[in-house]
């Protein structure tokens, strides 16, 4: 709880991840919701008032869609993979997004693993050494975001 309540006093974009991880293409809508809305519940107490979600292994459906929209949220993907959970590759997972990154690129990186953690200061140099700017998802789409549409990058 006090992480996330430092993440909103400094400004952080705080999203929704849902309760438990599940598969939702093995989910009910039902299901989805309460995953989703027990997160929301929780945010909003913590003082976070969450406008974005990344659902659990990317899993963009219609009833996703349209569970998200009910709950205000918009539902943010990537289009930089590290795989960092597969590789637990510090300088592959630096080497790959530093390779991949295009202007307006979102990328999905995984802070609960150390390798991850520790390839973010040679990703954040390597990034503003090539020119980048790093801005929250907010930041980076604007006015565009809408409860219910699905993001990956700048351009989509």
């Amino acid at each position: 709880p006090e992480l996330v309540r430092r993440m909103v006093r400094d400004g952080h974009a705080v999203g929704n991840h849902s309760w438990s991880h599940p598969e939702f293409w093995k989910s009910s809508k039902r299901t989805i919701r309460k995953e989703l809305a027990k997160t929301n519940g929780l945010l909003v107490k913590l003082g976070a008032a969450p406008t974005l979600m990344r659902p659990p292994f990317g899993e963009w459906d219609p009833r996703v869609a349209k569970t998200s929209k009910s709950l205000g949220l918009a539902g943010i993907l990537w289009d930089v993979d590290t795989l960092d959970w597969k590789s637990r590759n510090t300088k592959k997972v630096t080497k790959l997004v530093l390779r991949e990154v295009r202007p307006g690129s979102i990328i999905l990186t995984h802070d609960t693993l150390t390798t991850t953690r520790k390839a973010y200061p040679a990703i954040i140099k390597g990034l503003r050494a090539k020119g980048y700017t790093l801005v929250t998802v907010p930041e980076l789409l604007g006015a565009r975001l809408h409860a219910g549409g699905r993001y990956a990058n700048a351009k989509s």
